[in-house]
C-alpha cells in the first residue's frame, strides 16, 4: 500500500483539504482538475429576542450557528452564475 504526505514548511499531511474557493480554478497547482466554481453566501445577523430553538443547527436548505449576544451565522446558498464576491440581496432574502 503507498501512502502519499504532503510536506509544507514543518507540517507534514496524509491530507490536504485546499480551500480557496472558485479561484482555485486558475490556479496552476490545480489545472488538471475539471470542475464547476460556485458560490455560497452566507451571513451575521443578530436576532434580539432568539429563542431556545434557534440555538441548534438545523441540517436542511440552511443552517444557522449561534453565537454570544444573541448574533448568529446563517447560510448557505448554491450559485454557479454569480462568482462576485459581494453578497445578494436575493441570498438574504432567501435565508
Amino acid at each position: 500500500m503507498l501512502v502519499y504526505f504532503f510536506k509544507w514548511k514543518n507540517i507534514i499531511a496524509k491530507n490536504v483539504i485546499y480551500c480557496n474557493g472558485f479561484s482555485a480554478k486558475s490556479s496552476k497547482e490545480w489545472e488538471f482538475l475539471n470542475f464547476t466554481p460556485t458560490k455560497g453566501e452566507l451571513f451575521h445577523i443578530e436576532i434580539p429576542e432568539a429563542t431556545q430553538e434557534l440555538n441548534s443547527i438545523p441540517n436542511k436548505s440552511c443552517w444557522i450557528v449561534p453565537y454570544p449576544n444573541n448574533m448568529y451565522k446563517v447560510g448557505a446558498t448554491y450559485d454557479v452564475k454569480d462568482l462576485s464576491l459581494d453578497t445578494t440581496p436575493k441570498a438574504f432574502e432567501y435565508l
